[in-house]
């Protein structure tokens, strides 16, 4: 019986599948640059354009130099081979101290200028002075206060001085040339805080009641003219510090009395009354929301 040879089995070659080839590399991508400060200057090094936020540059390698005021230098190469979108945070430099001296007693209160660059102090010595941050240097000292001076502040647009003292008075100064603008009283003792409101309207002053008749109050008054517009009472003791919320309605001043006091600045009605210090309370200051107060105490 005769057997016919196995056939091979047939194989059928699979169908060719068509590949796409890969889309081709760009040649250009966006470069972005996020600085920390905002602001800070962005040079791209041994190119002739200026970086410009999302600009598009030709694939590569581009060193760059960022700067900013107050800021170390930061140099970087940036491998640019799609688009990049980048933070930069530079650090800040180191402030050099600087000794000031020139008072010849206490320094009771310093206050900087809005732009950083003045520092103004007040002293037991009766006076003020105004010192140049940058290298320590004294532009001009402020006398007429015939007692000690208790506390400082600019105005928001730092072209005024206010300054409190223990004579009973508050002076208001012209930053620019020291010149006494004017002299607000009605305090019947030290005026211990004094402060601006955020438009630069209203000055409010807080004072006390050691060694003499006590006053513990607290007094708006405008700018313009140094017309007294109200006065805040209820604290028991020294009213030591004063603050404006950051909107300009709400005054905090805290007391001696271990209180914190919440005030309406438009009509003077005292909104709330915080406590839980077991002693004076020699400081206070909203959150730039406005929605804290902190306090602080002996």
């Amino acid at each position: 019986m005769s057997t016919s040879p196995k056939q091979p089995p047939v194989v059928e070659a699979a169908p060719v599948v068509a590949v796409a080839p890969p889309p081709p590399l760009p040649k250009v991508a966006t470069l972005t640059l996020n600085t920390r400060p905002k602001g800070a200057q962005i040079t791209l090094l041994n190119q002739p354009w200026p970086y410009e936020p999302g600009m598009s540059l030709p694939l590569g390698s581009y060193p760059i130099e960022v700067s900013a005021r107050g800021y170390r230098n930061l140099t970087q190469t940036i491998e640019l081979h799609q688009d990049v979108t980048l933070p930069l945070a530079l650090q800040p430099q180191p402030i050099p101290a600087v000794l000031q001296q020139g008072h010849t007693n206490w320094v009771l209160s310093v206050a900087c200028s809005p732009d950083g660059s003045s520092l103004a102090s007040a002293s037991a010595d009766n006076s003020i002075k105004l010192w140049r941050v940058a290298d320590g240097a004294l532009l001009r000292t402020f006398t007429g206060h015939t007692n000690l001076v208790y506390s400082v502040a600019f105005s928001p647009d730092g072209a005024s001085l206010a300054s409190g003292s223990e004579d009973k008075t508050i002076k208001l100064w012209r930053v620019a040339d020291g010149t006494l603008l004017r002299t607000l009283t009605g305090h019947e003792n030290y005026v211990n805080s004094v402060t601006f409101s955020p438009d630069g309207t209203i000055l409010a002053s807080g004072s006390g009641s050691i060694f003499g008749k006590s006053d513990n109050s607290i007094k708006l008054w405008r700018v313009a003219d140094g017309t007294l517009l109200r006065t805040f009472t209820g604290h028991a003791g020294d009213v030591n510090s004063v603050a404006f919320s950051p909107d300009g309605t709400s005054l905090a001043s805290g007391s001696r009395d271990h209180s914190i006091k919440l005030w309406r600045v438009a009509d003077g009605a005292l909104l709330r009354t915080l406590t839980g210090h077991e002693n004076g309370v020699n400081s206070v200051a909203f959150s730039p929301d406005g929605l804290s107060v902190a306090s602080a105490s002996n």
